[in-house]
């Protein structure tokens, strides 16, 4: 299991080749920013995600990511075996096999919610691995975040005993 996810275009596209034998996760955001001579950061277009998205297992994006100039993003999530478009505290919305899906996260109190895609990204690929089912990683990682924001720091970060008994109370 591998997930790449760069922050300031420190990671080559072609990375995403190196992992032919493993279940894939991508978060690509620092390739839909660009930064000014100022340092101000701006939303762009990835220019190569076509060439690289039929690679990847599980794709994972924000709605802030595939809107404004990035936004031609949006009509390539279905290159991906799994595309996830999270939305915050609504939850997020599955693509997979042609068909969208939205889960809707557990109720939570935001403390911090720095980090909490990364803890969605790591939880849906576990479970992903395990079950096989997109949908069911979805409702897992949507109580892992919920949990994560309610803490600060790396705190923050749920065990699995938290996460599952969350996911018994979830709709």
């Amino acid at each position: 299991m591998v997930h790449l996810g760069p922050i300031a275009h420190e990671l080559d596209e072609e990375t995403i080749g190196l992992f032919p034998s493993s279940l894939l996760g991508l978060t690509p955001q620092g390739w839909l920013r660009q930064w000014d001579h100022s340092g101000l950061v701006s939303p762009r277009s990835w220019s190569r995600a076509s060439e690289f998205l039929p690679r990847v297992d599980a794709l994972f994006v924000s709605d802030e990511d595939i809107s404004g100039e990035a936004g031609t993003l949006r009509s390539q999530l279905l290159l991906a075996q799994v595309a996830v478009v999270t939305q915050g505290a609504k939850g997020a919305t599955v693509h997979t096999k042609g068909a969208s899906h939205h889960v809707p996260a557990p109720r939570a109190k935001a403390v911090d919610p720095t980090g909490a895609g990364d803890v969605f990204a790591a939880a849906f690929l576990v479970r992903l691995a395990e079950t096989q089912n997109p949908l069911e990683a979805c409702r897992f990682a949507n109580a892992a975040a919920s949990l994560s924001v309610e803490k600060a720091g790396l705190a923050s970060v749920p065990v699995r005993s938290e996460i599952e008994n969350l996911v018994g109370t979830v709709p």
